[in-house]
């Protein structure tokens, strides 16, 4: 008896679409943090960008206003939580219900590659953007970048470290929405300081042209004069 070893089309098809099936299982589910980030920045979770907002506000006025101690809060919001967990597992014993239990929270090695190579880029783009401001940029893209770095340097220097963090949070709140809101205007309103800015520094790199051709001629005239 004689077996055929051809094989029908549905299984050639079945075979072929199988690998690609199962690569698309093998393949590593997509990260959703960027997604929370912006759904957190455009205000999309509220009671999140609330609790957000309310913490920081509670810490900044008992550390700051009030003078309270970090440790002596801390102390205080542990004892707190302590106190609520032991009588929560007492009555839940009572009852007859079972008390609950600490969550294992592990951290894969994929996660763990993933922040290493997130913080490897960010150190990355901050020497590459260092370096193009620096080494490569423009007269006025140099200075409006030094101009910002010495208003942050003032105005920290005005605050101390716990309110800067604090406006910083409140902004980091605000700022994306109002911009995303208003962005229209923003940015027609950045164009147009920007080409101020820009023809102001060509007066200012005009007259500099001017003073330094003005200097050379009067010392050519002194030489002349000398000879």
């Amino acid at each position: 008896m004689s077996t055929s070893t051809d094989q029908s089309p549905d299984s050639q098809t079945m075979s072929t679409s199988t690998p690609a099936h199962q690569s698309s299982l093998d393949s590593p589910p997509i990260s959703t943090s960027n997604n929370i980030g912006k759904d957190i920045l455009l205000w999309k979770k509220k009671k999140v960008n609330a609790s957000i907002l309310a913490i920081a506000t509670a810490t900044w006025v008992l550390l700051d206003i009030y003078q309270y101690n970090f440790l002596n809060i801390a102390s205080w919001i542990t004892m707190a939580i302590v106190v609520v967990l032991f009588l929560g597992g007492n009555i839940m014993r009572l009852v007859g219900r079972q008390a609950p239990t600490v969550p294992d929270w592990e951290m894969s090695e994929q996660s763990a590659l993933v922040a290493g190579n997130t913080l490897r880029e960010l150190l990355e783009e901050g020497l590459r953007w260092m370096l193009n401001v620096g080494a490569q940029s423009e007269w006025f893209e140099f200075a409006k970048v030094v101009g910002a770095l010495w208003l942050f340097a003032w105005i920290s220097s005005k605050l101390d470290f716990l309110t800067l963090s604090y406006i910083g949070v409140v902004g980091s709140l605000t700022v994306p929405v109002i911009y995303v809101k208003y962005e229209d205007k923003i940015k027609g309103c950045r164009t147009r300081i920007r080409v101020q800015a820009k023809r102001w520094c060509d007066i200012v790199e005009e007259k500099l042209k001017r003073m330094k051709n003005k200097n050379s001629k009067l010392g050519v005239d002194n030489k002349e004069k000398k000879t």
